[in-house]
């Protein structure tokens, strides 16, 4: 079996899963969000956006296509 490298222990990817790790406790650093094409957040998103940012991370508005080339899982 082999491990994953150390930088992927700390990468958390899909939204469910962001949720949990805040409501964790967790600290969470950074967080790359993909651009809505509607211009607006589902409510989902937008509550765990607000959430990182009350916990002190930092949001990262990006597009879809640069968080492809960055998932591990392909689950964002």
């Amino acid at each position: 079996m082999t491990e994953e490298p150390e930088e992927f222990n700390n990468i958390v990817e899909g939204k469910n899963p962001v949720a949990e790790v805040l409501h964790s406790g967790r600290q969470i650093d950074k967080m790359w969000v993909a651009l809505p094409e509607s211009g607006r957040y589902d409510q989902l998103t937008y509550m765990i956006i607000k959430d990182a940012k009350a916990a002190g991370a930092v949001i990262i508005e990006t597009t879809r296509k640069v968080l492809d080339k960055m998932s591990v899982t392909h689950g964002h």
